[in-house]
């Protein structure tokens, strides 16, 4: 199973669906009912309308989990800046230039559809699909390093950082100036206390712990780390993890 955070993309979801429903409401409502052509009776009903807000937050649970799957693979991306808020955001605007922008635009081309009404569908997208990835990136970022994050010192000079996701499926590694790789890395559990992925500069980097110590490899480099002395927490053990 992916280790996709359900919460945001129920949070992400739920604000795409109440941002729809500004624009096309209480904010600019009056500017897309001119665009769509749209003349209320004033007989309409609540009622009526509750099936379609209901396919509405499908739809918007659908697109949020889709991001946040295509976030989870591009945040270990050498092209990206690592996991966080950013990623997420980058992701988000490609999604909406490269498939909502132009799938919509056959509207326009090939249907009749006005464009000034595709040009503010295409505005409000943009506000949403934003949120969206902010939501999602900086959500599954917490969860990344939700049980803190821990210094090590390695023998051969380098050192990194490690924040393990609360359940432990994944890993996400820092590395300092001196570190074996640059940026950071988003390490998926392969077995037991061993973890594997690709830095943000490309290299492959698997790590196993094993009680404090933890076994890093960097492409076909390998090295032994252990914690730094930090007198306010205690250092992390895969041991005590593993028994979790």
């Amino acid at each position: 199973m992916l280790p996709i955070n359900l919460i945001a993309v129920v949070g992400a979801a739920l604000a795409a669906f109440i941002l729809g429903f500004l624009f096309h409401g209480p904010v600019i409502g009056k500017l897309w009912m001119k665009l769509a052509n749209v003349h209320p009776t004033g007989n309409e009903k609540f009622i009526d309308m509750v099936p379609k807000m209901l396919w509405n937050l499908l739809a918007n649970l659908v697109t949020a989990y889709g991001l946040a799957v295509i976030y989870l693979f591009a945040s270990s991306s050498p092209y990206l800046g690592g996991p966080g808020t950013w990623t997420a955001v980058i992701c988000a605007l490609w999604l909406w230039l490269g498939f909502l922008v132009t799938s919509t635009s056959m509207e326009v081309i090939w249907m009749g559809r006005s464009a000034k009404l595709w040009l503010f569908e295409c505005a409000c997208s943009l506000v949403v699909m934003v949120a969206m990835g902010a939501i999602i990136g900086t959500y599954q970022s917490a969860a990344a390093s939700g049980l803190g994050a821990y210094a090590y010192d390695c023998d051969n000079g380098s050192a990194f950082t490690l924040s393990p996701a609360e359940d432990l499926k994944t890993v996400q590694v820092a590395a300092d100036a001196q570190g074996m790789f640059t940026g950071t890395a988003t390490l998926r559990e392969t077995e037991g206390t061993s973890y594997a992925g690709t830095a943000s500069d490309g290299q492959s980097v698997a790590l196993t712990g094993d009680g404090e110590t933890v076994h890093l490899k960097v492409g076909s480099e390998q090295a032994t780390c252990n914690p730094k002395a930090d007198p306010d927490n205690a250092p992390w053990n895969w041991g005590d993890a593993s028994e979790e």
